[in-house]
């Protein structure tokens, strides 16, 4: 018994100590700002491809699970120099 306690331990300290690994690197890699930059690729991608016209955007941050901040976004028709819509 005291054996199976032994080995019980060891497997639940290693498995915790790779969750903690893991979890360290999930949050150097959210943090680090190349999910952001990702996301402002995909969404430009996405918008020119989906509407007429582009948008510009100064910065993108995410901030995990559910919030998005859009500094300074500029929507474009199609041609134009001066921005349609401005925040």
């Amino acid at each position: 018994m005291e054996r199976v306690k032994h080995y019980t331990l060891k497997v639940l300290t290693i498995f915790s100590a790779i969750m903690l690994l893991l979890s360290f690197s999930v949050m150097i890699v959210l943090n680090s700002g190349l999910v952001d930059l990702l996301a402002k690729d995909q969404f430009i991608s996405i918008f020119e491809n989906k509407f007429f016209g582009r948008i510009e955007l100064q910065e993108l941050h995410l901030t995990f699970p559910n919030n998005v901040t859009l500094v300074h976004p500029r929507i474009y028709a199609i041609d134009d120099k001066k921005p349609a819509l401005e925040a």
